[in-house]
């Protein structure tokens, strides 16, 4: 949250997953999701971000379009969004 590329996030888990992996079925008692809101403009800094710090050779990071959204918040995500070092 300090490098300021999302301006929320939720985290949710953990998670029972079950994923396909090196040709078999993998089982995780530990996953967590974290949903971001942030711009489109920052998605590759924030996936660059996540892949530095995660432990996951491959982890699960994919953009989902806003297709509507309140006005107020679609502006507050960019206000709180807004670097000065991009």
């Amino acid at each position: 949250m300090h490098a300021r590329l999302a301006a929320a996030a939720q985290v949710a888990g953990p998670a029972h997953s079950f994923y396909w992996w090196d040709g078999s079925v993998q089982e995780d008692m530990q996953e967590w999701q974290v949903q971001m809101k942030t711009t489109l403009d920052l998605y590759p800094a924030i996936e660059a971000h996540i892949k530095a710090r995660h432990s996951y050779q491959t982890p699960g990071i994919i953009a989902v379009p806003i297709v509507a959204g309140s006005a107020d918040y679609l502006r507050w995500i960019s206000a709180e969004t807004t670097r000065s070092d991009v």
